[in-house]
């Protein structure tokens, strides 16, 4: 008998997995599209190149890293852990049919509509996924990080800034996950994107000063103490009475290092 249930459970988590697998080429999409884009209106990577051969050079850099890179092996993972988690918790089925939902949406926009992509901000809008589905998502990826599944928090955190970049919660969880796996550069990018999505909220850029005083000058590309500093003295000035109690070890430990006179 329970031979027969294992087995049914793994045809049930191989049809989840099959059913959400579309969500994977619709984030690979967005991520490629978003290079394109550049070459139609003004943006970050036709600011900081020289000519056309080096716009040329660059997309295909992106493209190979967008095929290849861990981000890519993240979203699938994070896919995975739904289906597996599924299995056994009803309450997941919500977040499996809405993206399932968005996988099939996916391919029917695709074929319609190939340019609308660029007009929506998120993939979240795009693909009309439910706020519910993301909260779940990061309610989800919590557990993990509470838990010490530190892999699996990162797998989901990602899995949600790339479906929707402008929220502020995931970007911080990711960047405090990649910290707990002592993974300092991963976590000062996520922390990084925290702070432009909400700029005077203490947590990114605490975190991100303490995080730079353990960080190699030659990875920083600059003094990492300087840069601690300058992100902290940015950070006082804006820190209320509440965010001093919630923060206090952090900031105490801050201001020691820097003398204790700031």
């Amino acid at each position: 008998t329970s031979e027969v249930i294992m087995k049914v459970s793994e045809q049930l988590e191989a049809q989840i997995m099959k059913g959400m697998a579309p969500i994977i080429d619709a984030i690979i999409h967005q991520l490629k599209e978003r290079v394109e884009i550049e070459n139609h209106r003004p943006g970050r990577i036709q600011k900081i190149i020289a000519s056309e051969k080096d716009l040329h050079a660059i997309k295909q850099e992106l493209n190979r890293f967008i095929s290849s890179s861990k981000e890519r092996l993240l979203i699938e993972d994070a896919i995975l852990i739904i289906s597996e988690e599924a299995k056994n918790d009803i309450g997941l089925k919500p977040i499996v049919e809405d993206i399932i939902r968005a996988g099939k949406l996916y391919h029917d926009k695709l074929n319609k509509e190939v340019s609308e992509i660029v007009v929506h901000e998120t993939l979240q809008e795009w693909l009309e996924i439910s706020d519910e589905t993301l909260q779940g998502i990061y309610t989800l990826g919590s557990q993990f990080y509470e838990r010490h599944e530190i892999k699996k928090a990162i797998a989901l955190f990602t899995l949600l800034t790339l479906l929707n970049n402008f929220i502020f919660e995931p970007w911080l969880a990711l960047g405090m996950a990649y910290r707990e796996e002592k993974q300092a550069f991963s976590a000062l990018q996520a922390l990084t994107q925290a702070s432009l999505v909400n700029l005077q909220h203490p947590a990114p850029h605490l975190y991100a000063a303490e995080l730079y005083l353990q960080m190699d000058p030659q990875v920083l590309q600059a003094n990492p103490r300087e840069l601690a500093k300058q992100t902290f003295e940015y950070c006082l000035t804006f820190l209320t009475d509440k965010d001093r109690v919630e923060y206090e070890s952090l900031i105490v430990s801050l201001q020691n290092e820097f003398g204790g006179n700031l």
